[in-house]
């Protein structure tokens, strides 16, 4: 794949904004934007796929609270709501 960043004299990668990251993935062939898409739904051509990124302590925080039922009663409010068509899309 093309490179679309560009490397400091340290040799890592400089930050760009999500502004910039756009635009790079817009002058993406379409063969590159596939593999790109493919990567980060965790396509198992990739070596790491977004699919497989270590969770941050949020993300454990939250699976934690699942396993000890303390979404629960949201999770049974929303399907609720689902069931009795209050819920609309969003703007």
């Amino acid at each position: 794949m093309r490179k679309l960043e560009e490397q400091s004299s340290n040799g890592k990668i400089a930050e760009m904004s999500l502004a910039e990251i756009k635009t790079a993935i817009e002058q993406l062939s379409f063969e590159e934007r596939a593999e790109l898409a493919a990567w980060l739904h965790g396509s198992p051509r990739r070596v790491r796929p977004v699919a497989d990124w270590k969770d941050d302590e949020w993300d454990e925080q939250m699976k934690g609270d699942i396993a000890a039922g303390k979404s629960a009663a949201i999770l049974r409010e929303v399907e609720d709501d689902i069931k009795a068509g209050r819920l609309r899309d969003m703007p």
